[in-house]
């Protein structure tokens, strides 16, 4: 992804001017004072088959300012929310994935270009960095459009991505798979299956939120 230089950003924000989500103060995506002074760290949840659990941030609610903000990075082309999460990304995890290398779930790619980023793989790439582990965004790959998970009911999702991903080799016997948020489990698990199919021994998710 293309990081704008501190020139560069000062005139993308004299245009077009950013605020925090929750007290409106110019100059940042969630001022510190919003957000708190505790450490930002990942929660482990249970999780179905093949998932080996779950790593999540915060809990998702649409209205809520973490909502908001992932609502913002997805469909509103504000990839530079993106430095937001580098900053606030935890350094461990709740599991042991000392060996483990960090894999996207992939976009179709088309969509991709639409978009221009894949949020999944930005993510990713700042997560390895803090964990100090591989990453490795072409293990997975989306092989057919499937439609919005956001507007379909749990039976709907799991038909939508039946067989939508396929795996090269896994790079290592554990897998941090990432994504921006976690609801029925039905994206996530059709990648950890292509995963495990092929050489993965666990495969944990991880995400930014945890939707209920």
């Amino acid at each position: 992804m293309f990081m704008l230089g501190r020139f560069g950003k000062t005139i993308l924000n004299c245009l077009f001017p950013i605020y925090c989500v929750e007290c409106r103060r110019e100059g940042t995506w969630w001022c510190r004072a919003c957000r708190g002074t505790q450490k930002q760290s990942a929660h482990f949840f249970e999780t179905p088959s093949p998932l080996n659990g779950l790593l999540a941030i915060w809990s998702y609610h649409s209205e809520s300012p973490v909502g908001e903000l992932i609502q913002q990075f997805k469909y509103n082309h504000s990839s530079a929310i993106s430095e937001l999460w580098a900053e606030i990304l935890p350094a461990e995890l709740p599991v042991a994935v000392a060996s483990a290398s960090v894999v996207p779930v992939p976009l179709y790619s088309r969509r991709e270009r639409e978009r221009g980023y894949n949020q999944a793989k930005i993510i990713g790439r700042f997560l390895a960095g803090k964990l100090q582990l591989p990453f490795i965004p072409d293990t997975l790959k989306r092989v057919r459009a499937t439609r919005q998970q956001a507007r379909l009911s749990r039976l709907e999702r799991e038909e939508n991505v039946r067989g939508a991903f396929i795996s090269r080799p896994a790079p290592s016997e554990d897998v941090i798979l990432v994504d921006d948020v976690f609801t029925t489990g039905a994206t996530m698990g059709e990648c950890a299956a292509a995963l495990k199919a092929n050489g993965a021994r666990r495969v944990f998710g991880f995400v930014l939120a945890k939707g209920e």
